[in-house]
């Protein structure tokens, strides 16, 4: 199957659903499903500069209310997620497993629908194509100890 290696914590956030945007200064024709691979170090968390401005925001309002033992709502669906990713990843059980932002790994699939210039996702950077990305899987059983390559290359499941 076609895969594609991504840098963290960038393959973890379109794996979960929440970057829908994929910038490459390459266009592709390619459409439909490639599996996600994690390249680049390990990550222990997803730091402040990876983050849309409009995430941060929300971010700043959902500590304070968590600190505060309030709830916090948005109708932002990027940072909803991102809260609930967040929730997962402070779970004990998962950190023992160490799970979360470790590279070198398959960690699931997505599907590109579109290659366009002009994406209005926060997650679109300027002057690159936009891979437009749906129906992302995470697996649960990543594969482990895999080298990656530069463009699209085959792993055999």
């Amino acid at each position: 199957m076609k895969t594609l290696s991504i840098k963290n914590p960038w393959a973890y956030l379109i794996a979960y659903g929440i970057k829908d945007v994929e910038n490459r200064t390459w266009k592709t024709d390619f459409r439909g499903e490639f599996l996600i691979h994690v390249s680049g170090e390990d990550e222990l968390d997803i730091f402040d500069n990876f983050l849309p401005k409009e995430i941060l925001i929300e971010y700043d309002k959902y500590w304070k209310a968590k600190d505060q033992g309030q709830e916090y709502h948005t109708e932002n669906i990027f940072a909803q997620k991102m809260f609930s990713l967040d929730e997962m990843t402070e779970n004990d059980i998962l950190k023992q497993k160490k799970i979360f932002y470790k590279s070198q790994r398959i960690i699931g699939k997505v599907e590109i629908i579109d290659c366009i210039r002009n994406s209005d996702s926060i997650w679109a950077e300027k002057n690159v194509f936009h891979w437009i990305l749906k129906n992302p899987v995470v697996f649960e059983n990543p594969i482990v100890d895999i080298s990656g390559k530069l463009n699209f290359w085959n792993y055999d499941l």
